[in-house]
């Protein structure tokens, strides 16, 4: 019979580079979700002149103002991505 306390094996048992495996990952969901951002508050930008040139804007203004607020907002996140 075993007098090896299940916790300690279990622990021995799990990877030492976890925590680093898990930043890792952090850091590239990061850097994914900050360049997505980037370049849907580029996109978002040319979505506003066929907009405001066809007229819409004076018809649905809260829609123009839904999409400048997105697109700062995509532009706040995605501020600090570096290609």
């Amino acid at each position: 019979m075993s007098t090896a306390d299940p916790a300690s094996t279990l622990a021995a048992a799990l990877p030492a580079a976890a925590p680093t495996d898990l930043a890792s990952a952090a850091a590239t969901i990061g850097h994914f979700a900050r360049g997505t951002a980037f370049w849907a508050g580029i996109l978002l930008a040319f979505a506003q002149v066929p907009m405001l040139a066809s007229g819409i804007t004076a018809e649905r203004p809260g829609l123009l103002a839904a999409l400048l607020a997105v697109n700062v907002a995509a532009m706040a996140v995605g501020s600090g991505h570096r290609a």
